[in-house]
């Protein structure tokens, strides 16, 4: 395994992004800068594409910023051109290390991601008696989480509803 190296991240005093894709922090919480000898490793969050993200102190305030945008920048400065977007080589967003990453254009991008991990097409007599497998499911008394992991999806109540399924609460899997 190569070593991991640290450099400081542009613009933004008191952090710094690894080879390996991590970032730490010379941050203390809700204090100012402290470049003590024990940095944090700062724990990145999931966001809405997948892709993790890191919330970053400057001094307008905090932004939020994909993961494998931070380490090409810190590693191989902005993209050569206008226009080149962070790709994990890979096709694998939880993959940060700098030799999975590469600036490409949004077609590039979306081309890899569909050549390395291909979306399944459902044939509509499959996914005819996969949603009648969840309305079964739900009408015998199965709990929606236990059906949601036995599907493996997060779109049962959105099921249930296409098939006019009647909800056992008025207000269940409602955001109102």
């Amino acid at each position: 395994m190569e070593p991991e190296i640290w450099r400081a991240i542009p613009a933004t005093p008191g952090y710094e992004a690894s080879t390996h894709g991590r970032i730490r922090s010379y941050w203390k919480r809700g204090k100012e800068l402290d470049m003590r000898s024990r940095p944090e490793i700062k724990p990145a969050s999931a966001s809405s594409s997948r892709s993790p993200t890191v919330s970053l102190k400057t001094k307008q305030g905090y932004f939020s910023e994909g993961l494998a945008g931070i380490i090409l920048l810190t590693f191989k400065g902005n993209p050569p051109q206008e226009g080149l977007v962070p790709s994990h080589l890979d096709g694998n967003p939880l993959n940060n290390h700098l030799d999975n990453l590469a600036y490409e254009t949004a077609t590039e991008r979306l081309a890899r991601i569909r050549a390395v991990s291909p979306r399944k097409r459902w044939d509509p007599e499959e996914r005819r008696r996969w949603e009648q497998g969840i309305c079964a499911a739900y009408l015998r008394g199965d709990r929606v989480s236990n059906i949601a992991s036995e599907f493996q999806t997060t779109t049962v109540y959105k099921i249930l509803d296409k098939h006019h399924v009647t909800r056992r609460f008025p207000q269940e899997g409602r955001n109102d």
